[in-house]
């Protein structure tokens, strides 16, 4: 196996690629230079595309940072003890070492 004849026709297959790329972005250009209205049109487009994500994607952090600052503002019952359940304040009651529960 001949690794530099290898090695030439990757160089030559990657060169003939860039020159076709080349050709065609010239191509391409030459005819938005041609067709200013198209060129209006397509750069219209764009930028009503870009605008659309951009501000779906504002939106979507905007609605994140509402969770969760609506989140921290919501009081979870068994985080603070005693507050909307009987926990803190069944510790020591006659429920649970008193003379119910058979506690001393």
């Amino acid at each position: 196996m001949d690794w530099s004849s290898i090695g030439n026709a990757v160089s030559d297959t990657a060169s003939g690629l860039f020159d076709s790329a080349a050709d065609y972005a010239t191509d391409a250009f030459d005819w938005l230079s041609d067709n200013p209205e198209a060129a209006n049109i397509l750069g219209g487009v764009a930028t009503g595309v870009a605008g659309y994500y951009a501000q779906k994607d504002e939106q979507d952090w905007k609605e994140k940072l509402y969770r969760q600052q609506r989140q921290d503002q919501m009081i979870n019952p068994g985080t603070i003890e005693g507050y909307g359940s009987y926990i803190g304040k069944a510790k020591t009651g006659l429920l649970t070492n008193g003379m119910i529960a058979g506690g001393e």
